[in-house]
């Protein structure tokens, strides 16, 4: 897998990326695979925005948002 770390902001206001949720692949003999899910409970609101962030071995990186 080339990721290398994500993260997951989930309540993002539109401006500053806050990680309230990351997974790390590690480095040198100590690297593995990445966790591909997180869960959190969310209390009830109208709508809200979730943003991911993801960063590749290479150091690319890339997000999107979702309202949910």
């Amino acid at each position: 897998m080339l990721i290398d770390c994500w993260a997951v902001d989930w309540g993002y206001a539109g401006r500053t990326f806050k990680s309230r949720w990351q997974a790390f692949r590690g480095n040198g003999k100590r690297a593995r695979a990445v966790v591909t899910e997180a869960r959190e409970t969310l209390k009830k609101k109208n709508k809200r925005t979730t943003a991911v962030r993801v960063v590749d071995i290479f150091g690319n990186d890339a997000g999107a948002t979702v309202e949910v």
